[in-house]
């Protein structure tokens, strides 16, 4: 199985402050060499961590609306705050 993992620092170098991206698909192992596939999105900055993770009830169509839906609100949340603070 290919595995997906990327990790992104959301500040510059020089800041002190953290903040990260993690996003993660692939196998894992779990206790006693089980072996699972697990999908995720990791947001985490200096006040907390949210994690927006594949359940098992979920299919992969909608983990993936979830991520589009994420990404289009951020968008416009960004788009909003530039036209008020050029």
């Amino acid at each position: 199985m290919d595995k997906y993992v990327k990790r992104v620092w959301l500040n510059p170098d020089d800041c002190e402050a953290t903040g990260s991206v993690v996003a993660f698909h692939g196998e894992t192992e779990r206790y006693k060499g089980r072996k699972d596939v697990s999908t995720f999105l990791e947001i985490a900055d200096c006040g907390g961590k949210i994690s927006l993770h594949k359940g098992h009830s979920d299919n992969m169509s909608e983990f993936i609306n979830k991520l589009r839906l994420l990404a289009s609100t951020a968008t416009e949340f960004s788009d909003y705050l530039e036209k008020i603070y050029p």
